[in-house]
């Protein structure tokens, strides 16, 4: 009977080591799951952070799109304002050409009504005397 109760006695001396080593074992598993929970939330705060970034970055990126695009309609509308500016200068140098053969022909019809003043004068003169 002794020895039945020296080995009970000893199994349950091993049974309490492994029941020891088993909540160590679970103890240390909780220790990691904690800590390993804490970086998980710190990566997710990371994550959230990356986001908005990411969302401002977007946003920022529409505007300066927008802004482009606003741009090429602006040099698109000075060039159609510069071709109808072209447009006029052409118009105001035909008009040009046109007024200096205008002033020449006035110039040579000044001059012809000058040689006939002239002519007149000589003719008027003759009356005259």
């Amino acid at each position: 009977m002794r020895t039945l109760a020296e080995r009970t006695q000893k199994s349950l001396v091993e049974i309490h080591a492994t029941i020891n080593v088993i909540v160590q074992a679970i103890t240390d598993s909780s220790e990691q799951m904690n800590h390993n929970s804490k970086e998980v939330q710190e990566l997710s705060l990371i994550a959230e952070d990356v986001g908005k970034k990411i969302n401002t970055t977007v946003d920022i990126m529409d505007i300066a799109t927008n802004l482009n695009d606003k741009t090429v309609n602006d040099y698109i509308a000075t060039g159609a304002k510069i071709e109808a500016i072209v447009a006029k200068i052409e118009e105001i140098n035909t008009l040009s050409t046109q007024n200096t053969r205008s002033v020449e022909e006035i110039a040579g019809a000044s001059e012809h009504l000058n040689a006939l003043t002239e002519k007149l004068n000589t003719i008027l003169n003759k009356f005259r005397t």
